[in-house]
């Protein structure tokens, strides 16, 4: 900053460091000096701007802090102690080396201090006066006997007096204006505090560092207390209690909460601020924003920017018009001088700020607001628009090309306009605006607008928002993919709470939304308590996701059954469940029929078994019948028969009874009854799956081994369920036993068994000597209308694992000690009915 003030003052300037080094030497000191700041910097030659040989300046003795005598000795009694700045000096000086007939310069030297006070380097104004100062010194010995002689030349000089101090307002003024552009530029975070404490001066900046603009800091003299990060406040607050009474510069970096709640380092120094009498006015404040170089902080400099214009108090008396003529022409020429160095000193400053605007991250146009010439664009806001800047050179122009539909265009300018006239910055902004670039390709644009009326300048700022754009209608359309699909889809927080549903759960469970968003998962699922939840919540956590079927309860009571697949995620620092309940009702229809069809498949199956089991007592009935009928065909009846007829009747009755139970058995297999949880012993379930198979088993020639634990405890299953599994097991075992040569075995176990858990399980084994599964295949045999046979119909290994599942048990195929399969089912033993 130190640097682009020095460049752009048109006073002649430089600046040495402690080892007395050039560190500036500004465009002004080129051009008086004639020495180049490319070859001056970075040297110790500044002697050669005063002298041929070297010699030390007033810079050198102020770094290496002389007394006065030492300056006195140096430069005579042409130097003094500054009256307003302390440790500086000011000089009028003859210097004989300059050019041909020498030069008076007037120089001011000041040092410069780090935040400790320690002199780091000293900065030196120059001005070349010897055009004043010959006519100064004749003019104070002649102006007592000259003024009686001729007082109109007398009224002539205070004319010029007048005129001369007239110009020296005007570019007192043009040069306070420039100043207070650069203070408002200034990219830190600049105040100024009065001695009761209030704010005097707040730059700009504060808002893009604190978040709080200048009205906040003005309404509330306590605020930046407020934003001081607890664990320095001790430190600032010793810092400001004696930050008023002080008189040196200090510093002190410590720590902010913005207005955004973010944490943000600041570099703060502030020094005393005085009038030119020496009155204390306060203290001023620089804040610069250091959170991301913390730690490469560099040591700012104090400037000091005290920079002393003599305007000349006096024109000497002009002896002769001739000489008031060469006076007027000498001022004309000098003005021209300043007028060449003023416009070069534009024409840098203009290229300077161009440079910084070219290189801005957002679009930035500057134009009249009447008229609406268009006098600066930066290549971005031509880049975001998509067309070559001398296509859109005027707001005309922008309009037409931009936006090529006339009615959009007619809409747009009206909102602008609109905006305009309200002067109200809120209002104009104008964001989502659809452009059109040159090529045809359609973006989207927020610009923002910044009216400076009394100068007729609108100042245009320009941001693509086209993918920020896709981004916000992707995740409308992922919204509404997921409201409209076929799944429930709801989101349940560590404690149960639903946070999120989708629209197909509202209208499944014929609840709104907000009603949803009230209740937990365990009112929709209500075979969940609160501590099941969270005992699941911790496997969720561990295993990720899994699935399981239960029923979710809708407004009017229904109970609705499902198929969840919950997953367990992390979104934003916190954790879910994410649920997708899938409506199975019509699958379980679909299951209850498909078991049905197994039913009668199995007793298919068997058939031919149930067929001797009832032809065999139907045999015996007829033969007694016979017998009977014989005997009732006697002419006489005998009574030594009637032991022999109780005895037929007795054995009618017995096979009888044996077909009624073997109809019954078969009906109460095959009929569609509601599943019954029951509590008895596994072992009769096998046994009345063996009865059924008998008849097969014999006829198929297996040798049936029967190893059946009697002391297996009684626990609650479905008998039905159970049997048909068996007999499934059963009938497979039986088709793939069919080589011929080879002997056919079944082995049927029952057993139980404790897990290192401690839980007690039921086991049943079913290992026949056919050819067994290969291991390929055993991940699929259980999968539905999965069959290797080209009769099968692929449901029955399906219901056996859907039926053990439904017991939370589990069923796995290996290979058996004959080279068979082996069919292990294994379900834990309860004494209650589960829920």
């Amino acid at each position: 900053m130190i640097a682009q003030l020095l460049d752009v003052s048109l006073i002649p300037t430089f600046a040495i460091d402690h080892n007395h080094l050039i560190t500036h030497w500004n465009i002004a000191c080129e051009q008086l000096t004639g020495l180049q700041a490319a070859e001056m910097i970075g040297t110790k030659r500044q002697w050669q701007a005063f002298y041929k040989e070297e010699k030390q300046v007033l810079a050198d003795l102020i770094v290496e802090r002389a007394p006065l005598g030492v300056f006195v000795s140096h430069f005579a009694q042409g130097v003094r102690q500054s009256k307003f700045v302390t440790g500086a000096y000011e000089a009028e000086i003859f210097f004989p080396d300059i050019s041909h007939e020498g030069r008076w310069y007037y120089l001011t030297a000041s040092p410069l201090k780090d935040a400790h006070g320690t002199i780091t380097g000293a900065l030196t104004t120059l001005q070349d006066i010897t055009c004043h100062k010959p006519l100064r010194d004749v003019g104070s010995l002649k102006e007592n006997n000259y003024a009686e002689g001729h007082p109109e030349i007398i009224g002539h000089q205070k004319g010029l007096e007048l005129a001369e101090c007239q110009r020296a307002l005007h570019e007192l003024r043009q040069r306070e204006k420039t100043l207070r552009i650069v203070a408002e530029s200034i990219y830190d975070w600049e105040y100024w505090i009065n001695p009761e404490g209030k704010f005097i001066y707040i730059s700009p900046s504060c808002e893009r560092i604190t978040g709080y603009g200048i009205e906040d800091f003005q309404s509330n003299s306590g605020l930046l207390k407020t934003m001081i990060h607890p664990d320095d406040m001790e430190e600032f607050q010793r810092h400001y209690e004696q930050e008023m009474t002080m008189e040196d510069t200090c510093q002190i970096d410590f720590r902010i909460i913005n207005r955004e709640g973010r944490e943000v380092w600041i570099s703060h120094i502030c020094q005393t601020v005085t009038d030119e009498g020496g009155n204390y006015l306060g203290r001023r404040a620089s804040n610069r924003d250091i959170t991301k170089r913390k730690r490469l902080e560099a040591n700012l400099l104090e400037e000091q920017k005290k920079l002393e214009m003599r305007v000349q108090e006096r024109t000497e008396q002009l002896s002769s018009a001739y000489d008031s003529l060469l006076g007027e022409v000498n001022d004309r020429k000098r003005a021209y001088m300043v007028l060449q160095e003023n416009k070069d000193q534009l024409r840098k400053r203009k290229e300077f700020i161009e440079t910084i605007l070219d290189n801005l991250p957002i679009g930035l146009a500057v134009g009249a607001i009447r008229g609406g010439a268009v006098y600066y664009m930066n290549d971005e806001f031509s880049r975001i628009h998509g067309w070559p800047k001398e296509e859109i050179h005027s707001f005309d122009s922008f309009f037409w090309n931009v936006y090529p539909d006339p009615k959009y265009r007619k809409a747009v300018k009206k909102k602008v306009l609109k905006g305009i006239v309200t002067r109200n910055l809120p209002k104009m902004v104008w964001r989502n605006l659809r452009s059109t670039t040159q090529s045809g390709e359609q973006r989207f644009v927020t610009i923002k607008g910044i009216p400076l009326v009394d100068q007729d300048l609108m100042i245009l700022t320009a941001q693509d928002v086209t993918e920020k754009r896709k981004a916000t209608e992707a995740l409308l359309v992922t919204r509404f993919s997921i409201d409209h699909a076929n799944d429930m889809v709801y989101w349940v927080d560590a404690n149960g709470k639903i946070v999120d549903v989708n629209e197909t759960t509202c209208k499944k469970l014929g609840r709104t939304r907000n009603e949803l968003l009230s209740m937990t998962v365990m009112d929709i699922d209500q075979s969940l308590t609160l501590e099941a939840f969270f005992a699941d919540w911790k496997r969720l956590k561990h295993l990720g996701n899994w699935r399981v079927e239960t029923c979710h309860y809708c407004k009017n009571g229904e109970a609705i059954p499902v198929e969840t697949h919950v997953n367990h995620i992390t979104f934003s620092g916190r954790e879910y469940n994410c649920v997708f309940a899938r409506d199975i009702t019509e699958r379980r229809e679909l299951e209850r029929l498909v078991t049905i069809q197994d039913k009668m498949g199995s007793l298919g199956r068997v058939a031919a078994g149930i067929a001797h089991e009832i032809r065999n007592p139907l045999s015996t009935i007829n033969v007694y019948l016979s017998t009977l009928k014989r005997l009732c065909a006697a002419e006489y009846f005998d009574m030594n028969h009637l032991s022999s007829i109780n005895e037929s009747i007795e054995e009618m009755d017995r096979a009888s009874h044996k077909i009624e139970t073997v109809v019954k058995r078969v009906m109460d297999f095959s009929k569609p009854s509601q599943h019954k949880m029951q509590i008895m012993n596994v072992n009769q379930c096998v046994k009345g799956a063996v009865d059924l198979s008998a008849v097969t088993l014999r006829k198929s020639g297996v040798l049936l081994e029967l190893s059946l634990n009697e002391k297996l405890p009684e626990c609650y299953m479905d008998s039905q369920l159970i049997e048909q599994m068996m007999l499934n097991l059963i009938t497979n075992a039986i088709e793939e036993m069919t080589e011929p040569e080879k002997e056919k075995k079944l082995l049927i176990k029952t057993g139980e068994r404790t897990t290192a858990a401690g839980v007690q399980s039921i086991v049943i084994t079913v290992a026949d000597s056919g050819s067994g599964v290969a291991s390929e295949l055993r991940g699929k045999i259980f999968d539905p209308f999965f069959t290797t046979k080209h009769y099968g119909s692929g449901i029955g290994l399906s219901i056996c694992h859907r039926i053990i599942s439904d017991h939370q048990g589990t069923l796995h195929v290996s290979t058996s000690k004959w080279g068979g399969a082996l069919f292990t089912a294994a379900f834990p033993v309860k004494k209650e009915v589960a829920s």
